[in-house]
């Protein structure tokens, strides 16, 4: 299970948090697929 969903609708991207036993906290491990999904929608040609 990922921690951070990346989708793109209607040429919006979706950056979702996936953490709710711990309400989303900020984690090390969170915020490194945090970079590595705003990364991906920074390269993204679907925005």
């Amino acid at each position: 299970m990922s921690l951070v969903e990346y989708s793109v609708k209607e040429r919006v991207g979706y950056v979702i948090l996936n953490r709710p036993e711990k309400r989303n906290a900020l984690s090390h491990e969170l915020v490194s697929e945090l970079k590595i999904n705003f990364e991906r929608a920074e390269q993204d040609q679907n925005k």
